[in-house]
């Protein structure tokens, strides 16, 4: 990780340089393995020092801890507090998240199972249903009509659902029996629509 320690109108001594950053260091590594860098400004205002520490974890992702106290040690001591909490606080967001997700795909798989295990009641024939699947993570493009229907014969697939640059409404095509394309544009009456 790389530590910058810079200070505004004060001289920083070499100890206080070692300690702010065995300190910055134990409390991102408590919360994560890699992080990118961490900056630390000190400043004095008036009787009061100020500390602000900024933590990348990675490129998106930015902490930032501003505090300040009667000495240099109490205002770093209270910007790691604060900072501490932060981190704390996005690592339990990031596994409760994790926790939802593999939950929900573990239902999913477990609905996908059932629903194929389930067989047609209404004939003797025991046909199995086909499995559902939700294209969750999809993402929709807007196209022409033209460049969907390139890309559909480009992808090979039977399908494609996109938002039309004209209306910005959901569009699909498919390939039909006949082996001709279908275009579906549900737009309807929509200028008439009253919301």
């Amino acid at each position: 990780m790389i530590f910058n320690l810079s200070g505004k109108q004060i001289q920083l001594s070499p100890s206080f340089s070692t300690y702010a950053k065995f300190e910055i260091e134990k409390c991102i590594f408590k919360y994560y393995n890699n992080p990118i860098s961490s900056n630390l400004k000190l400043s004095k205002i008036k009787h009061a020092y100020y500390i602000n520490i900024v933590v990348y974890l990675n490129n998106k992702m930015r902490f930032l801890s501003l505090a300040n106290g009667k000495t240099v040690v109490i205002a770093l001591e209270n910007s790691l507090y604060k900072l501490s909490k932060q981190l704390r606080r996005y690592k339990r967001k990031i596994k409760n998240h994790s926790r939802v997700k593999s939950f929900d795909k573990h239902n999913l798989l477990n609905f996908n199972v059932d629903a194929f295990k389930l067989t047609n009641q209404f004939d003797n024939v025991n046909e199995k249903i086909p499995l559902i699947f939700a294209e969750i993570d999809s993402d929709i493009e807007i196209l022409t009509v033209t460049q969907a229907v390139e890309k559909l014969s480009s992808d090979f697939k039977p399908a494609l659902m996109f938002r039309n640059v004209n209306h910005s409404g959901l569009n699909m095509i498919y390939k039909r029996n006949d082996g001709m394309i279908g275009w579906v544009d549900p737009r309807g009456l929509r200028s008439t629509l009253q919301i």
